[in-house]
């Protein structure tokens, strides 16, 4: 009933007032196509090929809703997205190892910026189909791990 509520809220803010300024993406019925009337509306303002646009994310260092008063120009701030089997260092920006009984971790406010596809420079991703393989190789700082295939390995995958 909790979220049952929230969805509520954030619909009846969002029609009564306006777009929040972070949006519960995991609170909409269909996030895909929020998302993709953010790569459309910014498409019809730059004048992109809606072909050739995609979404960047980056993660912020904050969980607190209270420091973003409006949304971004382009784009968006989102919550609501969470990690399972890992949890994130918000300080060095990367994947980290989960707490123990920590089976699901929240992730901080992430940023989904609108993008030519051209314009977007990635390193060490791997491109897969229509999907971006973005694959972190890291050894922890205490892993007494020294066998390359026994490191550590995570994949996070985004929709392009």
């Amino acid at each position: 009933m909790e979220f049952f509520l929230k969805r509520l809220k954030q619909y009846s803010d969002w029609v009564e007032k306006e777009e929040p300024a972070v949006m519960w993406l995991s609170g909409l019925h269909i996030p895909e196509s929020y998302l993709t009337a953010l790569v459309q509306a910014s498409c019809k303002i730059k004048h992109w090929a809606l072909d050739k646009s995609t979404l960047y994310t980056t993660v912020l260092k904050t969980f607190n809703l209270n420091e973003f008063k409006k949304k971004p120009e382009h784009g968006c701030y989102i919550t609501g997205l969470y990690l399972e089997g890992a949890g994130w260092d918000t300080d060095k920006g990367r994947l980290r190892r989960q707490n123990p009984k920590e089976l699901i971790f929240e992730m901080p406010i992430m940023q989904i910026i609108p993008i030519e596809a051209n314009k977007l420079k990635l390193k060490g991703n791997f491109f897969v189909g229509n999907l971006v393989l973005n694959f972190i190789n890291r050894f922890f700082e205490n892993s007494s791990v020294r066998n390359t295939s026994q490191k550590e390995c995570y994949g996070c995958w985004y929709g392009v």
